[in-house]
């Protein structure tokens, strides 16, 4: 059951500001840093520069030669389930950028030419140069970054519904900004 049927908004998805997910199932959807950089509106516009500064963030720390410490926030970039959005069939099940995953892939960033030549210098750059990353795991990892950012937009789109809130549910870990 979608989100709009849970709260009765008797709206359909092209009525709504938001993805009328299925909290019981993931929707084949996906963040793209990219297009949200290529976005004129001010939510966009602050989630490109939250990317940006995280992404830029890693990359200064490599550089400096703090590779433990790019590498302990790096690895929190798996897949969130609470969006559920991504590929899991029925229950999301967080099968995307997983720690393993996460772990492969900040390696290839450390290793990569790319990174010291600053041919990459956003998230998204990672899919073309780095072998295994495609949309479903930026998105995770964009999801993460921008977490905090998501979580405001979806507290404006609550009171913008009369959806109530519950106080105190943990968020997890979420990029710097």
């Amino acid at each position: 059951m979608k989100i709009s049927e849970i709260y009765n908004l008797n709206k359909t998805q092209h009525e709504l500001d938001f993805v009328d997910i299925d909290p019981a199932n993931d929707k084949a959807v996906f963040l793209d840093p990219f297009f949200i950089s290529t976005r004129p509106q001010p939510w966009c516009i602050e989630a490109d520069r939250i990317l940006k500064n995280f992404f830029q963030y890693i990359i200064d720390l490599i550089r400096l030669n703090q590779i433990d410490k790019a590498r302990s926030i790096f690895t929190h970039l798996n897949e969130p389930n609470e969006t559920c959005l991504g590929l899991s069939q029925g229950i999301p099940q967080g099968k995307g950028a997983g720690k393993i995953d996460s772990q492969r892939i900040f390696d290839s960033i450390l290793e990569s030419r790319a990174v010291e030549t600053g041919l990459v210098e956003d998230l998204e750059d990672t899919a073309i140069f780095i072998d295994g990353i495609a949309n479903d795991k930026v998105s995770d990892m964009t999801t993460n970054i921008i977490k905090k950012h998501l979580i405001t937009y979806t507290q404006s789109q609550c009171d913008l519904w009369n959806i109530e809130l519950t106080a105190d549910v943990p968020s997890g870990f979420f990029g710097t900004q």
